[in-house]
C-alpha cells in the first residue's frame, strides 16, 4: 500500500514538475514572441511592460503592469494591472483573429487637460472642453475593464469586431462591428497603415500611401450595434445640466425639466444640420429619455446593403464617405434606430 501511494505521489510529482517546467518554456517563449510582435508592429516605443507570463491551460500571454503610450514613446500613459492576450489565429504568416482583455484599466483624465500636449491619442480623441466636463463631474481617473476581439476573414473578404467596455461609476459600452472588402491585400496594406502612423515616416508615407489609400477605399460597413449602460453618469449629469440650465429643487421633477431642456438642444442642433424632422424627433425623444431616467441607450442597424467607409479626396487623399459624414443620411441608409 505505502509502494502504490509514494508511485502516486511521485507520478504527481513528475506531472507537477514537466507542467510548471513547461510553463517556464512557455512564458520564455512569449516574451520573445511579444518583443518580436510589438519590434514588428513599431510598438516597441509604445508599449511598455513588466513581465510576460503564459498560460498553457487557458492558451493565453499576460502583459503585467503594462503603460501604453503614443507610438513615439511619448504622452501621457494609459496603464492597465494587465493585458490578456488570446484567441489569435493566423492565416499565411498573417494575423486574422486575437482578443485582447485590458484588466485594471486606468485612464487619467486630469492629466490630459492638465497638459493637453502630452494627452495621447486616446484622449486627444475627446475635446478639451468634454474632458474638462468629465474632470467637473468627477471623472478624474476612468478605472475598468475593456475587452476587444477582432476577426478577419480574407477568403469571405469580412471582418468583424466586438468590444465589452466597464468603467466603475462611470458606464457600460458594448459595441459590434462588420466590414465587407477586407481581403488579404487590403489587409497587409491596413498593416501598413498602422506602421505608417507608428512610424510617422513621410518617406515612409509617400511610398506604401497609395497601396493604403487604394486598400481603405473598399471598406464597406456591413453591420454597426452599439449600447451604452448607466454606471453612475446619470446622477452626476443630472447635477451638472441643473447647474448649466439653472433648473432648481430635486428628485423626479428636475429630471423631467432637464430631459426636456436636453431634448430642445438635440432638436435645436439637428435641425441645424437639415435632418428629416421625423428622425429628429424620434432622436431627441431617446436621448432625452437616457438624460431623465439613465438605463441604457442602443444603435441598432439593418443595412441591407453595405455602406462605404471612405472615398478618395480631402489632403491626405482619403476622406470619410458622404454616408458616414450625414446624420441623416446614414440613419436612413443604415435603417438605424436610437432606442432607449
Amino acid at each position: 500500500m505505502n509502494k502504490k501511494l509514494i508511485g502516486v505521489l511521485g507520478a504527481i510529482a513528475v506531472l507537477l514538475g514537466g507542467y510548471f517546467a513547461l510553463s517556464s518554456w512557455a512564458s520564455e517563449q512569449a516574451v520573445r514572441e511579444v518583443r518580436i510582435a510589438l519590434l514588428e508592429s513599431n510598438l516597441d516605443r509604445a508599449v511598455r511592460y513588466r513581465d510576460v507570463s503564459a498560460s498553457l491551460l487557458g492558451g493565453s500571454v499576460t502583459l503585467h503592469d503594462v503603460e501604453i503610450r503614443d507610438a513615439d514613446g511619448r504622452g501621457n500613459p494609459v496603464t492597465a494591472a494587465r493585458v490578456v492576450v488570446s484567441d489569435i489565429e493566423k492565416d499565411h504568416d498573417q494575423l486574422t483573429a486575437i482578443r485582447l482583455r485590458f484588466e485594471g484599466l486606468n485612464i487619467s483624465v486630469l492629466e490630459s487637460a492638465r497638459r493637453p500636449d502630452d494627452a495621447g491619442a486616446l484622449l486627444r480623441l475627446v475635446s478639451l472642453d468634454t474632458r474638462y466636463e468629465l474632470i467637473g463631474m468627477g471623472y478624474s481617473n476612468l478605472n475598468g475593464t475593456v475587452e476587444v476581439y477582432g476577426q478577419i476573414d480574407p477568403d469571405l473578404r469580412e471582418a468583424r469586431a466586438e468590444i465589452e467596455a466597464d468603467f466603475d461609476g462611470f458606464q457600460a459600452m458594448s459595441g459590434e462591428l462588420a466590414m465587407s472588402g477586407v481581403d488579404r491585400d487590403v489587409l497587409k496594406a491596413l498593416i501598413d497603415a498602422q506602421q505608417l502612423l507608428a512610424s510617422q515616416s513621410i518617406f515612409s508615407f509617400l511610398s506604401k500611401g497609395p497601396q493604403v489609400i487604394e486598400a481603405a477605399s473598399r471598406l464597406e460597413l456591413m453591420d454597426l450595434q452599439l449600447s451604452i449602460e448607466d454606471r453612475g453618469l446619470h446622477d452626476r449629469l443630472q447635477t451638472t445640466l441643473a447647474e448649466k440650465y439653472l433648473v432648481p429643487g430635486d428628485g423626479d421633477q428636475r429630471a423631467l425639466e432637464i430631459a426636456e431642456l436636453a431634448k430642445r438642444d438635440v432638436v435645436n442642433e439637428l435641425f441645424r444640420r437639415d435632418s428629416d424632422p421625423r428622425i429628429i424627433q424620434d432622436v431627441a425623444k431617446q436621448v432625452s429619455g437616457y438624460v431623465e431616467t439613465g438605463g441604457t441607450l442602443s444603435l441598432t442597424t439593418n443595412i441591407a446593403h453595405p455602406l462605404p467607409l471612405f472615398e478618395r479626396g480631402g489632403m491626405l487623399g482619403i476622406k470619410p464617405a458622404p454616408v458616414i459624414q450625414n446624420f441623416e443620411r446614414f440613419m436612413l441608409l443604415a435603417d438605424a434606430r436610437l432606442e432607449h
